[in-house]
């Protein structure tokens, strides 16, 4: 019966969550607070001149490596556990994932152009949920800039009213203002959802417009201190709606150090991760690199797993500025995604390769190796030994688990 409630859960995520593509953009289907399914319009932000230009340091250098002790600008308390302790992953999940989210309290009014507010809860509650994709992939918690979501609130509030989504609304748009142009320009945008099922949606990328998942490079982008968000809720014959600014002034300063030995960023991550958070589309990040003649292999519990490679992202300045490799698994497309709920009594695993990667001077790099376990969710937090030689093997590496964070600057 347990068996039959976890796959009965997952269809009915995937029912909400990939139903299929269906407007303009990037549509995907989400489960929302209303139990509804909406048509989710995404789009990812666009880097510009003066982002450019916000600090010389060099990418190549790197920082000190992670700590306890959030950086500078960061408000999120987090500790440290093992990418590999299955009950701290698991735990982390559940505090996350089944909490309940703060009143939006907007105060606001869409139809009137008034961006108003929304509740500082619910403001840290939208980061947390950012933070927690962040950290489950090795990289430092963020915290709100105010200033950041005061203008995100403004491109919100234009986007619900308008119906639409542009990285350059002008002056002919309704609810236009200075301030919410630019926000929108700087920051991901998302229609028909709003609050922490945008940050999932962001996440999943789904959308032949969204073959880079830039959504998903952005948040997870290592270098980000300072976000903002703004959200509208649902009403008076408007869709909801988030905008989130991903990049802060520190966009090209020195990359900090992950816990992977070999800087890369990789969604999903290595190590244990629920299933729950695991989509269709596989991303791969790595600084100073060429993926153009890069190749991907993935063995999975049953053996060879199908990973057909849709986007080789150069580091341009777009969407985020490093270069990625995305594939999605076994086959799987938008209508018919990648569901990796394990059935066989124990966590499923996939051991990744990536080879072929080149340093921008042409060097080919030594082949990336790396394995994620997907929880069988029904099994004890302990749960049973992981499916794989390499993933026992696998030395154990810090990621930080987030507490509740505290808003401010």
């Amino acid at each position: 019966m347990e068996r039959f409630e976890e796959l009965f859960k997952s269809s009915l995520r995937w029912l909400f969550v990939a139903a299929g593509i269906a407007i303009v953009t990037a549509s995907v289907h989400l489960f929302n607070n209303t139990g509804s399914s909406d048509a989710i319009q995404l789009l990812g932000p666009q880097l510009t001149s003066e982002d450019n230009t916000q600090t010389s340091e060099a990418t190549s250098a790197r920082m000190s490596a992670q700590s306890t002790t959030p950086l500078a600008g960061q408000s999120t308390h987090f500790r440290e556990v093992d990418s590999w302790d299955r009950a701290a992953i698991v735990a982390a999940y559940n505090a996350e994932f089944f909490r309940i989210e703060p009143p939006m309290g907007f105060t606001g009014a869409v139809a009137s152009c008034t961006a108003g507010t929304t509740n500082p809860e619910y403001r840290a509650s939208v980061i947390q949920r950012v933070n927690w994709y962040r950290v489950m992939a090795g990289l430092q918690p963020v915290a709100e800039k105010t200033q950041y979501s005061e203008a995100n609130q403004q491109a919100a509030v234009m986007m619900s009213n308008n119906g639409r989504l542009s990285h350059y609304p002008d002056a002919t748009w309704k609810c236009h203002t200075e301030e919410g142009e630019i926000s929108s320009g700087r920051s991901s945008l998302a229609l028909g959802i709003a609050g922490v099922g945008a940050i999932d949606a962001y996440i999943a990328d789904f959308g032949d417009n969204n073959r880079e998942v830039g959504h998903r490079r952005t948040i997870l982008y290592p270098q980000t201190q300072l976000v903002g968000t703004g959200d509208v809720p649902g009403s008076e014959g408007f869709y909801p709606s988030n905008t989130l600014q991903g990049f802060d002034s520190k966009i090209w300063s020195r990359r900090p150090e992950v816990p992977e030995a070999r800087d890369f960023v990789a969604w999903p991550p290595s190590g244990y991760v629920p299933p729950e958070t695991v989509w269709t589309r596989w991303s791969f990040s790595l600084p100073e690199s060429n993926f153009s003649n890069a190749n991907v292999a993935v063995k999975g519990p049953n053996g060879a797993v199908q990973a057909e490679v849709i986007a080789r992202v150069q580091s341009k300045g777009r969407s985020a500025p490093e270069s990625s490799i995305v594939w999605s698994m076994n086959g799987t497309t938008d209508s018919v995604p990648f569901t990796p709920v394990p059935t066989g009594g124990h966590d499923d695993c996939y051991d990744v390769t990536i080879s072929g990667v080149m340093t921008n001077d042409g060097n080919t790099l030594a082949p990336f190796e790396y394995t994620n376990c997907i929880l069988d969710m029904s099994l004890p937090a302990t749960g049973a030994a992981a499916s794989s030689s390499r993933a026992a093997s696998s030395s154990s590496r810090s990621r930080a688990v987030l507490a509740a964070p505290r808003g401010g600057d």
